[in-house]
C-alpha cells in the first residue's frame, strides 16, 4: 500500500548517486575538467530530484524523512562497497547499474503503476524523465567517445568492465528482487516478467558497451 514514506528510497537512490559522482569527480576525473563538467549535469539533476522527493514528504505528512534517507544510503554503499570509485571499470559499472539498467523499472511503472501522488507525477514527467534522459544521453556518448580513445588492449578494459559489472550485479541481485515486489506492493505494477526483461537488457547494454 502507497504512503508518501515510500518516496524516501528513491530519494536515497538519487543521493547515493550525488556522492559517488561528487567523489569521482575529486577523485578519479580530479584533473580531467571536461568530464567533470559532463559529470556535473548528473550531479545537478539527481540531487534536484532527492530535494524535491524529501520536500514532498515534508509537505505531505509534516515528518522530515532525512533519517530514512540516510539509513537507505548507507545500505547502498554496504551493497556498492569501493566499486564505485575504484576504477573507470567500476565507475562504469555503477552508471550501468544506476542509470541505465533502472530503465527497465522506470518503463514498468510508468506503464502499469496506480497514480500514488499527482504532484510527484507530474514533476516526473515534467522533470525526472527529461533530466534523466538528458544526462544518461551524455554519459553514454562520452563513454563511446572515450572507448574509441583508450591506450589500453581493448579486451582487457571490458573483460575489467565485464568484471566489476558481475560483481555489482551480485551484490544487487536480493536488492532488486525486493525492489520489483515493491512496485507490485506499493504502486500495483504488473512486474510479470520484470526479471527476464531485466536480465536481457542488461546483456544489450554489456554488448553495445564493449
Amino acid at each position: 500500500m502507497y504512503t508518501f514514506t515510500a518516496i524516501a528510497p528513491t530519494a536515497a537512490r538519487d543521493l547515493f548517486i550525488v556522492q559517488n559522482v561528487a567523489r569521482v569527480i575529486d577523485g578519479l576525473f580530479k584533473d580531467q575538467p571536461a568530464v567533470q563538467l559532463l559529470l556535473s549535469r548528473q550531479l545537478g539533476d539527481d540531487g534536484h530530484h532527492a530535494l524535491v522527493a524529501r520536500q514532498r514528504i515534508c509537505a505531505a505528512t509534516g515528518h522530515e524523512p532525512l533519517p530514512e534517507i540516510s539509513k537507505y544510503v548507507s545500505e547502498h554503499w554496504e551493497r556498492a562497497g569501493d566499486i564505485p570509485y575504484r576504477s573507470l571499470a567500476g565507475f562504469l559499472a555503477f552508471e550501468f547499474h544506476y542509470e541505465l539498467y533502472i530503465v527497465v523499472k522506470m518503463q514498468f511503472m510508468r506503464r502499469t503503476s496506480v497514480v500514488a501522488d499527482d504532484a510527484m507525477k507530474t514533476f516526473a514527467e515534467n522533470h525526472i524523465r527529461p533530466d534523466e534522459a538528458a544526462h544518461r544521453k551524455e554519459i553514454v556518448n562520452w563513454w563511446l567517445t572515450t572507448l574509441a580513445q583508450v591506450n589500453v588492449p581493448l579486451r582487457e578494459l571490458v573483460g575489467e568492465i565485464l568484471e566489476q559489472d558481475n560483481l555489482s550485479q551480485s551484490n544487487l541481485n536480493n536488492f532488486l528482487a525486493f525492489e520489483f515486489s515493491e512496485l507490485w506492493r506499493i504502486y500495483g505494477c504488473d512486474i510479470d516478467g520484470i526479471d527476464v526483461i531485466y536480465n536481457k537488457w542488461r546483456r544489450e547494454l554489456l554488448g553495445a558497451a564493449g
